[in-house]
């Protein structure tokens, strides 16, 4: 991507975005047992807004972060390449129509499709969690868009006047989930279908506090890292919502893995792996660093199994993940519960027992 896509994304993103306000968890949501004495909430903060254990920061040094429904509310709940993900209700009428056009029932049914082959292909290449590049997908889709996506259809028009054969040709691999590359125009119109369709369906803003939070951590000395599911456009959230790229909010690039670049999505412990060997060699070890994220499989239970403290941030129902179902998350406690980022400032605030 050269400077000018970059930007086009970035404004792209503002452009089709609104404020999107946390949904508060309802009574009842949390296990009872997470109501004890251990997890009940310190003199300094109230029940409404978090639920503490005696964890405090004493001895943490790096904070690793999930993106979608962590820092940024999710409208989906979770990026739209993930399974069950659905359109927010509360998006607005305008995007509540677009989502359900026969254009986008075509490309949803195509997406679906596409992922699902993805997946099917790669596990039986023995890949237990691997991640689709969603603008390889979209790269090679012929079928119709929304008559409003006019740079998307004139990036398709002069495909075809190149190729003589639609997308397929032009830099894009054949097949849907072949996991191909794609490159120049293709890959141009692969990546504006790709963010397009995710801010159809998963519209996203940054969760209270959020920016606050990322900030505190910085001046008190503590190195901000990230392991998130996400896409090429995952990253980009941060120059349009907080006008600067991640490095330059403090986060260690070398500290920051998204799944479209690793070739593997959480819940993977693989990721988690190479982020303790990437703080090991920064001299943090893995009970030093916190993790937190909203998704007991995904997040708490790999991070715990690398050996890093954990957190469930609990702050938005749409996204929040506790996995009941899931038997490896029977026996599973997050060290701390926190639902909302304005308690975790306060607790950044509180002197480090431990210097």
């Amino acid at each position: 991507m050269n400077k000018a896509e970059v930007y086009s994304y970035i404004q792209m993103i503002r452009d089709n975005s609104a404020p999107l306000e946390p949904l508060p968890l309802l009574p009842g949501s949390l296990p009872a047992e997470w109501e004890t004495a251990e997890f009940s909430p310190t003199a300094e903060f109230s029940q409404t807004t978090a639920e503490f254990s005696p964890l405090r920061l004493d001895g943490i040094r790096a904070v690793l972060f999930d993106i979608y429904g962590t820092l940024f509310v999710s409208g989906a709940g979770d990026i739209a390449a993930a399974p069950g993900f659905a359109i927010d209700p509360s998006a607005g009428q305008e995007k509540l129509e677009l989502t359900q056009s026969a254009e986008f029932e075509a490309m949803t049914n195509y997406f679906r499709k596409a992922v699902r082959r993805f997946h099917e292909e790669a596990l039986a290449a023995g890949k237990t969690w691997p991640e689709v590049i969603c603008e390889e997908i979209w790269a090679r889709y012929s079928g119709p868009i929304p008559p409003e996506w006019e740079q998307a259809q004139k990036l398709r028009n002069i495909l075809k006047r190149i190729s003589g054969a639609g997308a397929s040709g032009t830099g894009a691999s054949a097949g849907p989930g072949s996991g191909g590359t794609v490159s120049g125009r293709a890959g141009s119109l692969g990546r504006e279908m790709a963010l397009r369709y995710e801010l159809a369906l998963n519209p996203v803003y940054p969760m209270p506090g959020a920016e606050k939070t990322l900030r505190a951590l910085v001046s008190r000395g503590l190195v901000p890292g990230i392991i998130s599911n996400a896409q090429f456009y995952t990253p980009l959230l941060f120059n349009a919502f907080f006008n600067k790229p991640p490095e330059e909010l403090g986060f260690d690039p070398g500290l920051s893995f998204y799944s479209f670049a690793e070739g593997e999505a959480k819940p993977s412990p693989g990721i988690f792996a190479k982020a303790r060997e990437q703080l090991a060699l920064r001299n943090i070890k893995a009970e030093e660093t916190l993790y937190i994220g909203n998704d007991m499989r995904n997040d708490i239970k790999p991070a715990a199994g690398a050996g890093f403290r954990t957190v469930l941030f609990a702050g938005d129902r749409r996204s929040l993940r506790l996995r009941r179902e899931d038997p490896g998350c029977v026996n599973l406690r997050p060290d701390m519960v926190l639902t909302g980022w304005p308690a975790f400032n306060k607790l950044l605030q509180m002197p480090d027992q431990g210097r």
